[in-house]
């Protein structure tokens, strides 16, 4: 009985390990650097190389993004328990943040927050196309949708592309 239980498990971890794997099914699930973001208007594009990523992580229903708009190391406060006024203006200005639910829909990978790093964007949705090119991903916003219902001043004009690294 002891050895058939040892085969089992032994059967079991194999089947796990050679299985079929999620990224087959989904190849946003996992965990993501981002390396560069691009800021697409219709006559310019801004180009952000992240010298400090940000953090893109998907799973089979959730995910979260985190990263600077800037691309660049954030500076730290002087003294990190009490923070100035400056400071907490310049660290909100620096980090971008949303965490929630997302489906696949065609090729748009389209999210609701249910925390976000602006009060009141719970429940916002923002659409994003994924876009691959010889092995690399990227995901460029190009909708988003307030809770109210209503749109960014942003919207129709800009596009925001992440450019993405599999960790």
């Amino acid at each position: 009985m002891k050895r058939m239980i040892v085969v089992l498990s032994i059967a079991t971890a194999c089947t796990t390990a050679t299985g079929s794997n999620d990224r087959d099914s989904n190849p946003m699930q996992g965990t993501w650097s981002i390396t560069g973001i691009n800021y697409i208007y219709s006559d310019t594009t801004y180009r952000v190389t992240c010298t400090y990523p940000g953090r893109l992580i998907v799973d089979e229903s959730k995910y979260s993004i985190m990263y600077n708009p800037y691309g660049t190391e954030r500076e730290s406060a002087d003294t990190l328990s009490k923070m100035t006024d400056d400071e907490i203006k310049y660290a909100f200005k620096t980090i971008v943040f949303n965490s929630g639910s997302y489906e696949i829909i065609g090729q748009d990978f389209v999210t609701t927050a249910d925390i976000a790093k602006v009060p009141g964007f719970e429940g916002g949705i923002q659409h994003y196309r994924i876009g691959t090119d010889n092995s690399k991903f990227s995901l460029t916003m190009y909708d988003e949708t307030y809770p109210s219902g209503e749109k960014p001043e942003w919207f129709g004009n800009l596009e925001i592309q992440f450019l993405l690294n599999r960790n």
